[in-house]
């Protein structure tokens, strides 16, 4: 559910993370910068970022 204003980027982060899992992306980092606050991230996304932090990858809000 998208609230009014707020920012949708679990896409962003599905797509950030596939790239991460790239040997050219070993140990990178991900910034996302918004002017606004973002909607729950679904728990699949989050154990996909976990799986990268057990990689060194860092990620940043």
């Amino acid at each position: 559910m998208l609230i009014a204003g707020s920012t949708d980027v679990g896409k962003a982060l599905e797509k950030g993370v596939e790239m991460m899992s790239k040997d050219e992306f070993e140990k990178s980092d991900l910034l996302v910068i918004s002017d606004g606050g973002f909607d729950e991230l679904s728990q699949r996304i989050v154990g996909k970022m976990d799986k990268q932090r057990e990689q060194e990858n860092r990620f940043s809000c």
